[in-house]
């Protein structure tokens, strides 16, 4: 069977999946679903304090930005929109490939929840003591999603991380085959402690639906990736 490499579509598709199915459940599997998301989010944050370590710098808002573990596999997926340095830097998306899957595929009333607690829970994970403000959010219905950094990003700051930049390059990327069983393994693990085997069988239930669409090897590349980082892989 020749591997399939999965891309943010299968990761945007299997949230929705997962999303949708706890939600329809009740009120507790609606709260499981925010604390396992919550938890898939400190858990990327975390690794990327790692890096910071790994490199010698601080965990700071700045130096966030030099440890996040994807990138856009084709031009067009994510668009930037407006942003501003000074006196508080602000970043903005006109086009999310995620949010844009999720209108694709009628995900988009659950799948919400992501956006309501990864890129907070990231920056958590990388230091308990930032705090990241989203005022703006295109699952919401906003125009774009804005992103509020909470520091002055100076020309100073603006060299010395071009400068990191060029250094560390892309050595933290991880593929969507990582991201995607990272998501299942994670959002499936919280499920279950927190909701029994109740949690289990919305995630085991996900997940085949997941197959119906993607096939079979798909399954298969996040059993293999979640085998190689030690994931527990429920099914």
């Amino acid at each position: 069977m020749k591997p399939v490499v999965c891309e943010i579509e299968h990761h945007a598709v299997l949230y929705g999946y997962l999303a949708r199915r706890a939600i329809e459940a009740g009120l507790e599997s609606r709260r499981a679903l925010a604390a396992a998301t919550y938890r898939y989010g400190l858990e990327r944050g975390m690794r990327m304090a790692d890096y910071a370590a790994a490199e010698g710098l601080p965990r700071t808002m700045p130096t966030y930005s030099l440890f996040k573990e994807w990138r856009p596999q084709r031009p067009g997926q994510n668009i930037p929109g407006e942003s501003v340095k000074r006196p508080h830097f602000l970043t903005s998306v006109a086009r999310c490939e995620w949010a844009e899957t999720w209108k694709k595929y009628g995900l988009t009333p659950y799948a919400k929840t992501y956006c309501l607690y990864v890129d907070k829970a990231l920056v958590k994970g990388y230091n308990p003591e930032l705090e990241l403000d989203i005022p703006a959010n295109l699952s919401f219905g906003d125009d774009y999603c804005e992103f509020s950094w909470g520091y002055d990003r100076t020309p100073e700051i603006d060299a010395e991380l071009k400068a990191l930049g060029e250094k560390i390059g892309t050595k933290y990327v991880r593929d969507f085959n990582f991201h995607t069983a990272h998501l299942y393994c994670c959002i499936a693990r919280v499920l279950r402690d927190q909701l029994g085997e109740a949690g289990a069988e919305i995630a085991r239930a996900s997940l085949r639906e997941f197959t119906e669409t993607f096939g079979e090897p798909y399954r298969e590349a996040l059993r293999d990736a979640a085998a190689e980082n030690g994931w527990e892989f429920i099914e």
